[in-house]
């Protein structure tokens, strides 16, 4: 699995920045915005973990460039997708940061959209990334991922309001 993962002491690093980081500006995001404690927290942890699994350098050595594009096809990417330990791992690492986001902001829209946008982000910059390769069939698990949990977010704040309007009338 390691193969799969790269995780070495850079990676911890940068886990470890990240979570101090989230730790120190959680409070006053979550006092300015009115969002929920908890999940916000805990978005704060799975960004900084997408972050250190995806932008640090790995150890395998690796021509700049966009492997698996095939043209953009999106026949050859989904071909691509979905075959190995690695392909649900990339659509896994975005379930709960779509899960979290909507439970911590109680919307739909502003997760969406980081779920659209980050994975792509994420593989743009991985073309300056020592040792990683951007992957159409990576953006698109990561974005099947993502809404995953994004729905799986509002079907739970839909059922909590409607429980909670059922106990008030």
């Amino acid at each position: 699995m390691l193969h799969v993962v790269p995780v070495s002491t850079s990676t911890v690093v940068v886990l470890l920045v990240g979570v101090a980081v989230v730790v120190v500006l959680w409070r006053p995001l979550v006092v300015r915005t009115g969002w929920r404690p908890l999940p916000v927290l805990l978005a704060g942890a799975c960004l900084a973990a997408t972050a250190a699994l995806t932008l640090v350098a790995a150890d395998r050595a690796s021509i700049p460039g966009c492997a698996s594009l095939g043209g953009l096809d999106l026949g050859y990417v989904l071909s691509e997708a979905g075959h190995d330990l690695e392909s649900f791992l990339n659509a896994a690492l975005f379930v709960p940061l779509g899960l979290t986001l909507v439970l911590g902001m109680r919307r739909t829209l502003p997760p969406l959209m980081v779920v659209l946008v980050l994975p792509g982000l994420i593989e743009a910059a991985q073309l300056v990334v020592p040792g990683r390769v951007c992957s159409a069939a990576d953006y698109v698990l990561n974005v099947a991922g993502g809404l995953v949990g994004v729905a799986a977010g509002a079907v739970a704040v839909r059922s909590w309001q409607r429980s909670d309007g059922a106990r008030r009338g």
